[in-house]
């Protein structure tokens, strides 16, 4: 039973690695439809708009 849930757990590890940067976060569009960004909620509220890298392209403050 303990490699089973080991099993289980390396499994999901692996798959958490490989989801893309932003995955199920509000994503931002170019008029062709491809992904150019996401949408993330930074440090004391502020939002953050990255490119699918995930590298900070600006942040929003109100």
């Amino acid at each position: 039973m303990r490699w089973i849930v080991i099993g289980l757990a390396c499994l999901l590890a692996g798959c958490a690695a490989t989801a893309p940067a932003g995955f199920g976060k509000p994503s931002i569009y170019d008029p062709d439809g491809n992904r150019k960004g996401y949408i993330t909620e930074g440090a004391l509220g502020q939002q953050q708009v990255r490119d699918t890298r995930g590298v900070l392209l600006y942040e929003i403050r109100d």
